[in-house]
């Protein structure tokens, strides 16, 4: 299964890569660590105006893609028994671990803040949570929508939870690229 926890943490830092840029809360122009005009702020919460090119955001959107692709083919080939002997499908698995790592992210973020430590300039815990709500709105990931901070809490780690064995698939689904998924493609 480490291979598969591996493979799903690679995943994550490519899902999350635009999240995790300090570029992202800062601005064209504005030199690393100086403060934001009012008239950023106002672009940054409308439009996610930000000092990425439009190449990194288009890099940014093909290495997610990617990630996502790597995880449907994983879902099509593969099934994760837990230890009570239910199926799982790798696609359910990826959704519950980047959920995890957001929550994590922003809940030491939150932390941070409480004792004052000064983190990436201009991005507090409630750009991180802009930020999320971008990432997980129907236009950017559907495969992965469904995120709530609500379930954000001190258990909230970017530690793997769970014990899987995988099974490979005797039938596995065709791959031919990004796919809508239904839970249990594949049968054993």
């Amino acid at each position: 299964m480490n291979v598969f926890v591996d493979l799903l943490t690679l995943c994550n830092i490519c899902i999350l890569s635009n999240f995790l840029d300090p570029r992202t809360y800062n601005f064209p122009g504005l030199p690393y660590g100086h403060d934001v005009l009012p008239a950023h702020i106002m672009q940054h919460q409308t439009h996610d105006y930000n000092a990425l090119s439009p190449d990194d955001h288009h890099y940014y959107s093909y290495v997610r893609g990617l990630a996502i692709n790597l995880i449907n083919w994983i879902h099509c080939h593969y099934v994760f028994n837990d230890t009570e002997g239910s199926l799982n499908d790798f696609t359910t698995l990826a959704h519950q671990y980047l959920h995890c790592h957001v929550r994590a992210i922003v809940a030491y973020k939150q932390r941070a803040e409480k004792e004052n430590f000064q983190g990436v300039p201009n991005c507090s815990e409630e750009d991180l949570r802009h930020q999320a709500r971008l990432l997980f709105s129907p236009y950017c990931v559907p495969e992965f929508q469904g995120f709530t901070f609500t379930e954000c809490n001190d258990d909230d780690t970017l530690a793997w939870k769970g014990e899987y064995s995988p099974e490979k698939c005797v039938k596995p689904v065709d791959f031919q690229g990004m796919i809508q998924l239904t839970p249990l493609s594949c049968t054993n």
